[in-house]
């Protein structure tokens, strides 16, 4: 097999081949922008813009054009770059110099200026080429400062109020609880009157005994003239109503026993208040924590001594509220 055999080329020299190179580089050029043209006329066909065109394009054939206009693009763009890298390196050859000829004549001076040539005629505009790749997307800007609050709305009427929701089942009954000790009128309504002769600063009140506890005798209870002895231990309440005159002052009390010594209650202090006709009343109600075999007493007293004889009508109740001995 024979090689093949290339025609010969004429005796350009180097300047005459770097201008054939350049030359070469144009044509090219020249042939990239037909190439980019027809892409442009392709896309205005596919989107109807040049007539000729009987379908309209679905979205499926436009997107398909936009590829095939990219491939294209893409080449056109590697060309471009492989004729700039040889347009740089013709532009930059060195052209070899002859020897230098000897001088010639002197020509004639010619006229100061020439004639000014015609205007040519202006080119027909070219074609639109295809749009640009976008570009990156900036930076976001800095966020603006936040506006100032707004006025509060006014406040919305009430809304009607909902359905009564259903009634839930009853729960479980619980578990019956221990039996209490009932309340028991221990020593039962006790009335006094009278008259009250003392001298000293305080005296016990004589108390007229009426029991309204039938089992008073089993329970160790005794009592006598002033006061009631060997109460049993629990909680009580405890409560009296006595008038006297207004004058001279007086204040009552109930007392118990610490180691055969009278020692008043102080929850059981009453100074009276008016109640009309010339008489105080003296009233207390509360409740103390006894011992076994208490001993109780109501007393009058005053800061004054050697009172005399004064009339004086009341009561007192003494109620257990729960026995100490209930298991």
């Amino acid at each position: 097999m024979s090689m093949p055999q290339f025609p010969e080329c004429p005796a350009w020299g180097r300047p005459g081949v770097i201008d054939q190179i350049i030359s070469s580089i144009a044509m090219e050029e020249l042939a990239l922008s037909h190439i980019i043209n027809a892409e442009g006329e392709k896309i205005q066909y596919a989107l109807g813009t040049i007539p000729g065109n009987p379908d309209a394009p679905t979205i499926e054939d436009v997107l398909d054009v936009n590829d095939a206009v990219e491939q294209t693009m893409q080449t056109v763009l590697n060309i471009q770059m492989l004729l700039n890298a040889k347009f740089t390196g013709a532009a930059g050859a060195v052209i070899e110099r002859g020897a230098t000829g000897s001088t010639g004549a002197t020509g004639a001076t010619g006229s100061d200026e020439g004639a000014t040539g015609a205007t040519g005629s202006t080119g027909l505009e070219g074609a639109t080429g295809p749009q640009g790749f976008p570009g990156v997307a900036g930076a976001t800007g800095v966020t603006g400062a936040t506006g100032a609050a707004g006025e509060r709305g006014v406040t919305g009427p009430t809304g009607a109020t909902g359905a009564t929701g259903a009634a839930g089942a009853a729960g479980a009954a619980g578990a019956t609880g221990a039996l209490s000790t009932p309340a028991t009128t221990v020593f039962g309504f006790i009335p006094t009157q009278g008259d009250t002769s003392f001298s000293g600063v305080s005296a016990d009140l004589p108390l007229y005994i009426l029991f309204n506890y039938p089992d008073h005798v089993a329970a160790g209870l005794r009592a006598d003239y002033y006061g009631f002895m060997d109460v049993p231990a629990g909680l009580y309440r405890i409560s009296y109503r006595l008038r006297y005159p207004e004058t001279p002052p007086f204040y009552t009390w109930v007392t118990i026993d610490d180691r055969g010594a009278d020692v008043p209650i102080p929850e059981s202090y009453s100074y009276g208040q008016a109640n009309g006709g010339g008489m105080m009343l003296y009233a207390k109600d509360f409740l103390i924590e006894l011992q076994d075999n208490t001993t109780l007493r109501m007393q009058i007293a005053s800061p004054q001594d050697d009172y005399g004889s004064y009339g004086n009508y009341g009561t007192i109740s003494i109620i257990r509220l729960r026995d100490d001995k209930t298991p």
